[in-house]
């Protein structure tokens, strides 16, 4: 059976934890502070929590993110997790990541600190036109003059049609929850929309394919998709492109964005 406070007894314990901080017996202090935390008053708890980073005792720091983290005050997670990635400690950090992956809670997902990178080198393909595939690195270069659509700076296979064709990017920081941004194009003007797969490549050089839909229309354009549910980091990113969305053209990539969470 749940016992419930009384509007009396709760002010009296937050009266009885405010002198307890005053009193100004630092033994005294931290015993209130290990009893607020472990209260089941989030409220309590949460200026407990506060409390106890003011102290900088590493022990009842570690126990007040400990029990934040395991709480169900949705409120005093995410002010663990915001605290966790604003502090100089890696371990808490990687607690906090671990704790939000654990969790797949998008909301806690959409309060981690993100980073957007292009792809720093090619790692492999498996066929390139005229070399290429040194297109893919960094940023798109822009439309140039004539056709949008087919402006020289892409990886274009050595195929026009009946097969797919793949190439392997690298990012400078592995990163947790990916969004993945491709830029696409072509020499026709529906070229774009022909990504048929990702394979998601993680620091050890584990990959984890997905077959995805590619809804993008027209030429140039970038298509997103979502892995903020990828269980694990992501280094390097493999595009498989369907080389008979248009037949009788070729069908390319400029240029590969991975956003997400820094993993270390």
């Amino acid at each position: 059976m749940i016992q419930t406070l009384s509007s009396a007894e709760v002010a009296e314990r937050y009266a009885a934890f405010g002198l307890a901080l005053d009193a100004g017996d630092e033994i005294l202090k931290r015993e209130a502070i290990e009893l607020a935390l472990a209260s089941g008053d989030d409220p309590l708890a949460i200026r407990a929590f506060d409390e106890a980073r003011a102290l900088e005792d590493s022990d009842i720091l570690s126990t007040a993110f400990d029990l934040a983290f395991g709480s169900t005050s949705a409120a005093w997670k995410s002010r663990a997790v915001d605290l966790a990635f604003a502090s100089d400690d890696p371990a808490l950090k990687s607690k906090a990541i671990e704790l939000v992956a654990a969790s797949r809670n998008e909301q806690l997902i959409a309060r981690l600190p993100r980073i957007s990178q292009w792809a720093e080198r090619v790692v492999e393909f498996s066929s390139e036109w005229e070399d290429s595939s040194k297109y893919v690195v960094g940023a798109p270069q822009g439309i140039q003059p004539g056709d949008p659509c087919e402006n020289g700076h892409y990886w274009y296979s050595s195929k026009q049609d009946g097969s797919q064709e793949f190439i392997r990017v690298g990012f400078g920081k592995p990163v947790r929850f990916p969004e993945i941004f491709v830029h696409e194009g072509g020499t026709h003007e529906n070229a774009a929309g022909h990504v048929r797969k990702l394979i998601l490549w993680d620091p050890d050089g584990k990959g984890t394919e997905y077959p995805v839909s590619d809804s993008l229309k027209g030429c140039p354009g970038a298509a997103e998709f979502d892995f903020r549910q990828h269980p694990g980091a992501v280094e390097h990113v493999t595009v498989v492109i369907d080389l008979d969305h248009v037949r009788g053209h070729w069908e390319a990539v400029e240029a590969v964005r991975l956003v997400g969470t820094p993993a270390e």
